[in-house]
Parts: C-alpha cells; sequence; structure tokens
C-alpha cells in the first residue's frame, strides 16, 4: 500500500472495468511545490487513468515524484488525445504584478520622500503647545524636566476621561458632594522633554502607594539629568534610572519665561476648566446628562 493509500495494480484488482468508465477531468486542491492549485484536462479515457486521482498517485510511487507537480512529466499520457496536460495556477509573479499597475500612472519615487537630514531630529520639531500629550515617559524612552519651575504645575485637582483632562479650582471642589469629589484626584504636571521625540506633559497623581512614591523620585531625578521610567509590577512600583550616555541638554527655547509657561498652560486646559457646579462634566458625574 502506497503512502497515499493508492493501489497496485499488479497486485490489487481494479475497482471496476477501466474501459466501462468515462474519465473526467482530474481537479486537485493538493498544494505543488510553488503553492499554486492546478487543474489537469484531458480529452479521452485511458486503461491506466481509470482509477481516477489513485491511479495517477500510484503511478508517481513509481518514479518517485510529487503526485502534482508544478510541471508534470506525463510521458505516460502523451497518447491521449496528442497533447500534453494543462496547468492552471492562481499563483503571481514579479511580472504580473509589474503588469497589473494602471496604464499611464506614473512611477512614484521613494527618494521624494525621503524626510530631509535636518529635519529627523524630532525633538527639534516645530509643535503647537495644545498638541502636546499628558501622558507619562514609555519604558523605552529617556525624559528630563523643565529646570524652571515656572512649567511645573503641582497639587491640582484633576478628573480624567479618555485621556483628556479637567481642572477643577479647590473653592469649587469643597462645595461639591462626596460621590463627585472622588472621581477628582490630586495631580502634578511638568513640561517634560523626550530624548529624539516631542516633549510631553508628564503627570503624576497623588497616592498613598508605592506606585506614587518611587513615581515622584523619578521626576525629581528627571530635574537634574535624563531618566528612564519603568514598571515594576511584581514590587508595584516604578523602577528608574539614569542614562550613561552623556545626553545633550533639551532645547527649551520655546518655554523660557513665566509668561511661556502661562500661554502653555491655557493652550493645554482652557476648554477643559470647570468653574460652576452645573457644569455639563459634573452633571455627566451625577447621571443627570
Amino acid at each position: 500500500m502506497h503512502l497515499y493509500g493508492a493501489l497496485d495494480p499488479t497486485i490489487d484488482p481494479p475497482l471496476y472495468p477501466p474501459s466501462t468508465v468515462p474519465f473526467t477531468p482530474l481537479v486537485s486542491r493538493s498544494s505543488s511545490e510553488s503553492g499554486a492549485d492546478l487543474v489537469l484536462e484531458h480529452g479521452k479515457t485511458d486503461d491506466r487513468m481509470a482509477c481516477g486521482t489513485r491511479q495517477v498517485r500510484n503511478t508517481c510511487k513509481k518514479t518517485h515524484e510529487n503526485p502534482f507537480p508544478t510541471v508534470l512529466e506525463d510521458s505516460h499520457l502523451r497518447g491521449i488525445n496528442q497533447q500534453r496536460p494543462i496547468l492552471v495556477t492562481k499563483g503571481r509573479t514579479m511580472a504580473s504584478f509589474s503588469a497589473a499597475a494602471l496604464p499611464g500612472s506614473p512611477l512614484l519615487d521613494p527618494t521624494a520622500l525621503r524626510i530631509p537630514t535636518a529635519a529627523r531630529n524630532t525633538e527639534r520639531r516645530k509643535y503647537r503647545s495644545s498638541d502636546l500629550k499628558i501622558d507619562k515617559p514609555g519604558p523605552d524612552e529617556w525624559a528630563r524636566i523643565h529646570p524652571d519651575q515656572a512649567f511645573r504645575w503641582e497639587s491640582i485637582w484633576a478628573y480624567e476621561k479618555e485621556k483628556k483632562f479637567y481642572l477643577l479650582p479647590p473653592a469649587l471642589y469643597d462645595q461639591l458632594e462626596e460621590s463627585v469629589q472622588r472621581v477628582f484626584a490630586e495631580c502634578d504636571f511638568y513640561l517634560a522633554a523626550i530624548l529624539n521625540a516631542e516633549p510631553i506633559i508628564w503627570m503624576i497623581k497623588h497616592s498613598d502607594t508605592d506606585w506614587f512614591r518611587t513615581r515622584r523620585s523619578a521626576i525629581e531625578a528627571a530635574m537634574t539629568g535624563w531618566v528612564q521610567m519603568q514598571s515594576n509590577q511584581r514590587l508595584k512600583q516604578y523602577d528608574f534610572k539614569r542614562s550613561l550616555a552623556q545626553y545633550p541638554d533639551p532645547d527649551w527655547s520655546e518655554f523660557t519665561t513665566p509668561a511661556d509657561a502661562q500661554k502653555l498652560f491655557t493652550a493645554l486646559f482652557s476648554n477643559r476648566l470647570i468653574t460652576t457646579a452645573d457644569h455639563d462634566v459634573l452633571e455627566r458625574i451625577r447621571g443627570r446628562k
């Protein structure tokens, strides 16, 4: 018995008389070496092919070949309708991809899309203050806090919703019911440079946890040098380290004066300052809107 289960005609008789069964095209979805689907078509009956696909496999057994090769050696089939089997493939070659291009479409030049060398330093790329993300540095990034105290906004009541922060004056916070106060947290915001990336507003929420204390330590270290911070789930805290390389200081030319700090803060939170007790954000927290 062959590996594929084919019968040996010298030992096992055919399942039915070959001459009485009309031959039909053999259609195989068995994958060839090239991975293409094959369709073999013939025109007449042949005694050696009467057992269908099993007989073809049995023939291949004697020649030690793939039952459905990419190019079929069909010397035993040359008497059938005096034609070779037809090979139909679904595979595509590089030539077919080139021919598939739209007629008359211009070829694209990838060199025309390459960023000039002078513009690759994303730390110096122009950006709008309102586009700065409020987040923490990634685990593979190096951060540095702005040295000026004017760019550090600490102990502010804030509520985060879908990566947006809504600020609340302390006087209004004291007037709110306890269920609404619970969704606000005391937060600190710091302008931070990210090595070879755009700056961010590094935010930290106050809490009585090691997460807060170790993150606070990382921020203090980033005030005097480049720092990388990563979360440690096993110890429930943040680990941080200083860079061994001597990275250059960030370019703070756009953020130098207290007036620049006030403009930056306004651009970030001007539309997210809650000033009334019936503000839409507070009403949604209460379930009234």
